[in-house]
């Protein structure tokens, strides 16, 4: 067997450094970070080295059984990072019904940008450039949380990696914070940009994310989408349907009139994670409603030349009409 994401890809997490993202414990480089610890680059590429020949030899370590990444074959001893994830901060300025995170971690709300609660990763980054153990022109940081309008380490990161001849930087926000950072890499076409507005009215956004910053979200997109030139979009903003808050038609339709008039080329239609990852409740059967709303995105965005992107798992569940 063999892993990509093992080969080229580092995840940061609060509680662990390891290569993957997808939810499987693979193996971990570093367990429990703290500020004053360094990282140690040559460890991790022992370890890769070690994971790659026993997977070669069919021996699949436990955090890595069932993964979706595992595929057959033997992997080479390329180890060069090209995708770099980093979740290390969990605090936001915003307390969305539906987060993950917030139950998983207890994240703390704030309103000014902070240091992350568990450790930076500018110096760690710093480092593995200069070890050379970064495929520069191929790389693509994602930055994800926590939200980074409320991290300090933001600004000094992006403006690091801005010296480097990276290939994409994905930043994921709840945009409720304009970053010039994020219009320079937009114009640069070198940023993109994913939020989850998920209504289309200020009322249901404060019931979701409660906090009122509804109109300084959609203001700041209409700002991002100004910017927006490149072929593929650089804007893609989610639609999460949450049961008893934007489960109906007349929400869905108002949300996809903004995307219009905001001229938004790629909208996401997604399922709360709660339901497809906690598993709350795994009786629950797909409602009618949702087959319609699906249907209102499907022939809107075909109509309005909006990409629409539905994961592979939510079209499962939807064809399934169960989330068991």
């Amino acid at each position: 067997m063999k892993c990509y994401q093992l080969n080229h890809s580092l995840s940061f997490f609060p509680e662990r450094i390891d290569a993957c993202c997808s939810g499987f414990r693979g193996p971990i480089y570093l367990e429990n970070p703290t500020k004053s610890q360094v990282f140690d680059a040559e460890k991790m590429q022992e370890i890769k080295k070690q994971t790659v020949e026993r997977l070669s030899n069919n021996i699949i370590p436990d955090g890595c059984k069932n993964c979706y990444e595992l595929k057959d074959g033997v992997s080479n001893e390329d180890f060069s990072i090209n995708k770099i994830t980093l979740n290390h901060f969990t605090h936001c300025n915003c307390r969305c019904v539906y987060c993950a995170r917030l139950n998983a971690y207890h994240r703390d709300f704030v309103e000014n940008p902070q240091d992350s609660e568990y450790y930076d990763v500018l110096p760690i980054i710093k480092n593995l450039f200069d070890k050379n153990l970064i495929d520069e022109k191929r790389l693509l940081i994602d930055i994800q949380g926590g939200d980074l309008g409320v991290l300090k380490e933001f600004q000094p990161l992006v403006e690091y990696l801005l010296t480097k001849n990276f290939c994409d930087i994905i930043f994921t926000t709840n945009n409720i914070v304009y970053q010039p950072l994020i219009e320079k890499c937009i114009k640069l076409n070198k940023g993109t940009l994913i939020t989850s507005l998920d209504c289309g009215c200020a009322e249901t956004y404060l019931k979701m994310k409660r906090v009122d910053k509804f109109s300084a979200c959609v203001e700041n997109l209409r700002r991002y989408s100004s910017l927006d030139k490149r072929e593929i979009p650089s804007i893609l903003v989610k639609y999460i349907l949450v049961r008893n808050f934007n489960d109906n038609l007349a929400e869905a339709q108002k949300f996809l009139e903004i995307m219009c008039d905001l001229k938004i080329r790629k909208v996401q239609f997604e399922l709360d994670y709660n339901d497809i990852l906690l598993k709350k409740d795994k009786n629950f059967v797909v409602p009618e409603v949702y087959y319609q709303i699906y249907e209102l995105f499907k022939n809107t965005c075909a109509a309005s030349n909006i990409e629409l992107e539905v994961f592979s798992h939510t079209k499962k569940i939807l064809d399934k009409g169960a989330f068991n």
